[in-house]
């Protein structure tokens, strides 16, 4: 019995792209060959709209509709017009309950960005840090000044996010209130950032949203990540595919392992479970 696999679902960073951020030709032959036999293929990313637009231009398209899935599953665009198919924002007061757990620890070290559409704005100080800095360069966004005042009242908010040295995340979280636990979906996206999204807002639902529109079920799916927050995505999925690399607990509930980043692990894990299938499973 060979698996019927009709959308797969990608991370960027960890999974698709390698650790210096290049796209291999394998991976991009791979997706071109799914694509080819009627797969769905589809980007599912905490990144920004503007962070990923050079790599719309390396990756094989399809002969139907494409979509995107952004911000940890906050919003689904449709291409090629970027239209938005389904959207979760942060309300004024998901906002203000994340800044007051936010302002108690705010140092040079401990910094605020939050995300709308296309701006990154660092949230009450004058010069970013290095971290905050890096995260800008690899989403290809310029950092915007701003109070926090305005980002309360703006008006599409997709996540909030605090950067910090390693320990003080580690620390962080569990200095988090349970009553923001259950207003937010909170995620550690990175070692040194921790995500406040909409409460209803990850991968998995973003992807829901989607497969509900594609008339594809759960079960027909692929998804591929490595870090936390593509946990819910692997566990959903048909078929939850881990990278080699990726965080323990993602590898637990996967179905299935594929190799590493950095060694075209999206490549193998779509030949082996999709273009290629085993004969039997």
């Amino acid at each position: 019995m060979t698996r019927d696999i009709q959308l797969v679902a990608i991370d960027l960073d960890g999974t698709l792209l390698r650790d210096d951020k290049s796209l291999s030709q394998e991976n991009v032959d791979a997706i071109k060959e799914a694509i080819e036999q009627g797969v769905q293929v589809v980007i599912c990313t905490g990144r920004t709209l503007p962070s990923i637009q050079y790599l719309s231009k390396q990756l094989p398209q399809g002969h139907g509709d494409e979509y995107l899935i952004l911000q940890n599953g906050a919003v689904v665009h449709q291409l090629p017009d970027l239209n938005i198919v389904h959207e979760t924002i942060l309300t004024e007061a998901d906002r203000q309950a994340i800044y007051d757990v936010f302002k108690e620890y705010r140092s040079e070290e401990v910094q605020m960005v939050a995300f709308d559409p296309d701006k990154l704005y660092l949230v009450d100080d004058e010069t970013a840090n290095p971290t905050v800095v890096q995260d800008a360069k690899t989403l290809s966004t310029d950092i915007t000044l701003t109070k926090f005042e305005e980002v309360l009242y703006l008006e599409t908010l997709y996540k909030i996010v605090v950067f910090g040295g390693v320990e003080f995340i580690d620390d962080y979280l569990e200095k988090i209130p349970n009553e923001l636990y259950e207003q937010v979906h909170i995620v550690r996206s990175l070692p040194v950032a921790i995500e406040f999204i909409p409460k209803l807002a990850n991968k998995a639902n973003g992807l829901n949203a989607l497969i509900q529109l594609l008339d594809i079920k759960a079960e027909n799916i692929m998804t591929i990540g490595d870090e936390l927050n593509d946990y819910e995505m692997v566990k959903m999925a048909g078929l939850g595919v881990a990278m080699e690399n990726g965080h323990p607990e993602v590898k637990r509930v996967a179905d299935e392992l594929t190799l590493t980043n950095n060694e075209n692990g999206v490549a193998h894990a779509i030949r082996k479970f999709v273009t290629q299938p085993p004969h039997n499973s």
